[in-house]
């Protein structure tokens, strides 16, 4: 029914590590992005308007008649049609596009950081210089090219100008348009040979080279090429590339002095490969260093740290559930019409079992966060200190020209354009907006036709899924029927959420980009794809906005892993992982790993017991009363788990065995007696000596762990049944059951997307 927030962790530990922020780069972003106060002074205005014209109080009283009905319909229709929407709220198009000028000032200040020695800073002022410079289209693998210098043109535009090449072949008449993007490349391959990233290097080369840097210029770059072969152990390339650039000096109109420089540079670079045709396979590639032991990132400079990141695959599920694939076998989802759609475990799970593993159905990168828009994927959300541009806007980045390509033609050129304007909206506004656009629009509203007759024939229970009853998290159904809590809302709210679906539809309508026919044609839109359009985003605005998943990266100080922080990338929608309910006291964790969220279970669970997680609130961070409001402000409910309904306190005394043993297992046998199972004088003693042992082992596991003496996943273990032997039998709430939990989800956490830092 709802969703697992990751703000368990922000909770956690201290308080998001601050970055360093460039002026130039912070410069390139403040002109781009729409200010967000203008966007809610112009809602306010709206609805001051409303009041003054005396419509306001017939609004909210029509609003309060279709939420009943769930007509989101009708709530979109009444806003769109007010004279006032169309006067206050107005939709900008603010270029976020290329400056060549821009993109020369960022070099040269990279250059600057480069001559000093300031690795670091260098990378960064290059990398904003590359976002910023002109780029030739990329899509479908290909680079196309407009012939208007001062525009960015669309993929069709671009075709109809006959201009099609690739970066092995770009078209001469338009390199010069490139010059700054070349550069760009050209100059941070220089730090990537630095920091002993050679395959990055050698990429960056290429680009430079493909994009028209002067050939009479290339020793320099060329000489960095050979270095990174000869350090990969691959004298072989390195030769052939620098004795195929003599032959071309040779054969050029160079001044014959510089020409006998070359020859001296060159000759000797190529002396050394003959010396380098056996490497030891240590020294080969510094990036294919794995740390498992974060003992080993303390002797890195902080400059070597830089692109010590990782984002390890997720983990494989030992054996899928077969109605909703992206859950284990040991799950089934229940219904009531109190607790909705909940989770049910059907055997007993231990604690750090893997609950399920989900690819978002839309993922996004936190917008409003300029340099989470220049570190992270915009398509799959991993860390990249490398990137490649946007080859339209200067917003944002990708990790590879897979993710470029694929992102170009899942999202990012229809919302190219409006990013800027997208960015100063709420929240919920850029998933809901993405989750529409990747289905072309004549199939969507096939798509929602079919959902609407299933949604009346269809118990709630099994909305979602398809005609094979499956819950499949990549179908567009499990998003459209997530749950929005549309007839609980305050008519203030919908009349909000409304004003955001009538801004995303006029950008559609202004941009031109989405609404095309099967063709691919545009056609002229009527009042009924108006109407469509904006319900469908009212219904995608209220699922997002009671089930988005926070998406966070673990930065770990490598000198001091007790002060290890966490950096917001994103968000997304985990379909399957939504159906998940909330407790105080969850049994179950979810943890970012690039778009993907991995959920393990943090608690001995039972066959039988529902399995919950955390909707950031937990019992020993908020009083209960702080706790339930919040709750039931944002998701609509009255929290009653277990430590609502007795009010937890944290007990920091030793902890104390239950009066009875309502939870058997391994470590004892049952003993029934009527509905309750006593405990024997010689089993509490037997029980008491087996807690003073888990206790201690514990205590000595976690010590540690946090001094990193060890690898923590030989401790994992001794996590595992301590947290199993307090949920069978002792007195909760208590301390070191808490810190069993939080030792095992850091353990677990470091296991997904991380990166490394020094104070």
């Amino acid at each position: 029914m709802f969703i697992t927030l990751m703000v368990f962790f922000m909770l956690l530990l201290a308080p998001l590590y601050l970055f360093k922020w460039f002026n130039a780069g912070t410069k390139l972003k403040a002109s781009k992005i729409t200010d967000v106060t203008t966007k809610k002074k112009h809602f306010e205005n709206f609805i001051e308007s409303l009041k003054s014209s005396g419509k306001y109080d017939e609004v909210k009283s029509r609003m309060d008649c279709y939420k009943r009905e769930k007509n989101v319909e009708e709530m979109f229709k009444c806003i769109w049609e007010l004279e006032e929407t169309h006067h206050h709220l107005v939709v900008n198009m603010p270029c976020a596009g290329k400056s060549e000028t821009l993109s020369e000032t960022l070099r040269k200040d990279g250059n600057k950081s480069y001559k000093k020695k300031h690795i670091s800073d260098a990378l960064e002022l290059y990398n904003l210089s590359i976002m910023a410079a002109p780029h030739p289209l990329c899509l479908n693998g290909k680079i196309e090219c407009s012939n208007d210098t001062n525009k960015c043109c669309s993929g069709s535009e671009a075709a109809s100008n006959g201009v099609e090449t690739t970066y092995d072949g770009l078209n001469p008449d338009f390199v010069p348009k490139y010059n700054a993007l070349s550069l760009g490349y050209a100059n941070r391959s220089a730090v990537l040979l630095e920091l002993k990233q050679h395959e990055k290097c050698i990429s960056d080369i290429n680009r430079a080279i493909q994009l028209g840097y002067p050939k009479l210029n290339q020793c320099k770059i060329l000489e960095r090429k050979a270095k990174c072969y000869i350090a990969l152990n691959k004298p072989q390339q390195a030769r052939t590339i620098l004795e195929e650039y003599l032959n071309t000096v040779g054969n050029s109109n160079i001044d014959s002095q510089k020409c006998t420089d070359i020859n001296v540079s060159i000759r000797k670079l190529i002396n050394e490969c003959n010396k380098h045709d056996i490497l030891n396979e240590e020294s080969v590639n510094h990036t294919k260093k794995i740390f498992s032991d974060i003992r080993k990132m303390s002797s890195l400079t902080n400059d070597e740290l830089i692109f010590e990141y990782n984002t390890p695959p997720p983990p494989l599920l030992t054996a899928k559930n077969a109605n909703i694939p992206s859950l284990c076998d040991g799950l089934k989802v229940h219904y009531t019409p109190h607790q909705g759609r909940f989770i049910v475990a059907t055997r007993d799970i231990k604690p750090g079992e893997v609950l399920a593993v989900e690819p978002g159905y839309v993922t996004a990168v936190n917008i409003k966060d300029p340099h989470a828009l220049q570190t992270f994927c915009f398509l799959c959300l991993q860390r990249t200190a490398a990137p490649l541009p946007c080859p339209e806007c200067a917003m944002v980045v990708f990790c590879s020209e897979k993710c470029r390509v694929d992102g170009w033609n899942k999202y990012h050129r229809v919302e190219c354009p409006l990013l800027a304007e997208i960015s100063a909206l709420k929240f919920p506004c850029f998933q809901a907006f993405r989750i529409l656009i990747q289905i072309p629009y004549p199939k969507l509203k096939d798509l929602v036709s079919k959902l609407q007759q299933d949604a009346k024939r269809k118990t709630r229970k099994l909305q979602g899924f398809n005609e094979n009853s499956v819950y499949d998290s990549s179908d567009y159904r499990t998003a459209y029927f997530l749950e929005g809590n549309i007839e609980k809302r305050k008519a203030i709210h919908l009349i909000e959420l409304c004003a955001m679906s009538f801004m995303l539809t006029k950008m559609l309508l202004k941009s031109e980009r989405y609404l095309k026919d099967s063709s691919g044609k545009s056609f002229e839109v009527s009042k009924t794809d108006i109407l469509f359009i904006g319900s469908t985003l009212l219904t995608h605005l209220t699922g997002v906005a009671c089930n988005s998943c926070e998406l966070i990266e673990l930065q770990m100080n490598v000198e001091n892993t007790q002060s290890n922080d966490l950096k917001h990338v994103g968000s997304g929608i985990f379909p399957a992982t939504c159906l998940f309910n909330h407790s105080c006291n969850p049994s179950a964790m979810g943890f970012s790993n690039g778009n993907y969220n991995v959920c393990h279970a943090v608690r001995f669970i039972r066959a039988g017991m529902e399995v919950k997680v955390t909707y950031g609130k937990l019992y020993y961070m908020d009083e209960r009363d702080e706790r339930r409001a919040d709750l039931l402000k944002d998701y609509f409910f009255t929290c009653s788990c277990k430590a609502c309904i007795n009010d937890w306190k944290m007990d920091d005394s030793y902890p104390r065995l239950r009066s009875n043993n309502p939870m058997p297992g391994k470590f004892s046998k049952k003993v029934h007696r009527k509905s309750s199972v006593q405990y024997t004088s010689e089993k509490i003693e037997l029980l008491e000596d087996q807690l003073k042992s888990i206790i201690t082992k514990f205590q000595a596991t976690k010590s540690k762990i946090e001094s990193r003496r060890d690898d923590t996943k030989l401790h994992m273990k001794t996590l595992i049944d301590t947290i199993e032997f307090f949920d069978r039998f002792v007195e909760m709430p208590t301390t070191i059951y808490q810190q069993a939990q939080e030792t095992l989800a850091d353990c677990l956490m470091e296991k997904r997307a991380c990166t490394y830092f020094r104070d």
